[in-house]
């Protein structure tokens, strides 16, 4: 059994990406979970998603569905989420497609690969023997297969409670902008502001704690869940 790897809200940002995985090293032994809102916010959301379906289709990740990857979808088909899609960082998307630097292309240009692994190949959530893994939250009373839409991708990171199951929650969605992990409760939240100032993204191994983490300036580090914050 190797590592249970958790990767936090990506939001676009390709570099920080690619130096956490450099960072990290995933092995053959190792599972590795992303946590969804892949697009939006950062400069290079085709980028990652070219990434993580590499990844996909070597076998080599679990990646469930978030909020952004659903508002995304909705804009492609017109939908009413088309405004707020645009507005937190859908534009941003549409410009990591476009063929000039700052022109965002049409959203008929996103490519039909990149379509249906966010329409087909996300999974709304990801449980082991110990954790479960979620995007945004979930009922605490209820089993995760009762579980609403409303609460996997959209429930903040507010007075979160532990799980019937008595399994350590693990999630993002819930910016937490000191780009430090939350840890309340029986559950650990690493959406740690991957595309804002002073935020990272983060890889928790959720047996061991340890966590690596790398912003978009390249850097990266690494500490473990209650040692305190990095230097």
């Amino acid at each position: 059994m190797g590592r249970v790897l958790a990767i936090g809200d990506i939001h676009g940002c390709s570099r920080a990406f690619d130096r956490l995985l450099e960072s990290v090293a995933p092995g053959a032994d190792d599972q590795l979970i992303a946590l969804g809102d892949y697009v939006d916010r950062g400069p290079d959301s085709a980028g990652v998603l070219e990434r993580l379906i590499r990844l996909y289709q070597a076998g080599e990740l679990i990646a469930l569905r978030g909020n952004h990857e659903i508002m995304l979808l909705d804009a492609y088909d017109g939908g009413r989420w088309t405004p707020t899609w645009r507005s937190c960082g859908g534009e941003e998307t549409l410009m990591s497609y476009g063929e000039e630097p700052g022109e965002p292309a049409p959203i008929e240009h996103i490519p039909k690969d990149h379509l249906k692994f966010l329409e087909d190949d996300l999974l709304p959530f990801y449980e082991t023997e110990t954790h479960i893994f979620v995007h945004a939250f979930a009922e605490p009373g209820l089993p995760m297969e009762e579980q609403t839409e409303a609460s996997l991708y959209w429930r903040k990171y507010i007075d979160p409670q532990p799980h019937q199951s008595g399994k350590t929650w693990v999630c993002g969605h819930s910016a937490q902008r000191n780009g430090l992990p939350a840890v309340r409760n029986g559950s650990i939240c690493i959406d740690t502001y991957s595309y804002g100032e002073g935020g990272w993204l983060t890889c928790l191994d959720a047996l061991s704690g340890q966590c690596w983490q790398a912003n978009e300036a390249g850097d990266t580090r690494q500490f473990v869940l209650g040692d305190g914050p990095p230097d």
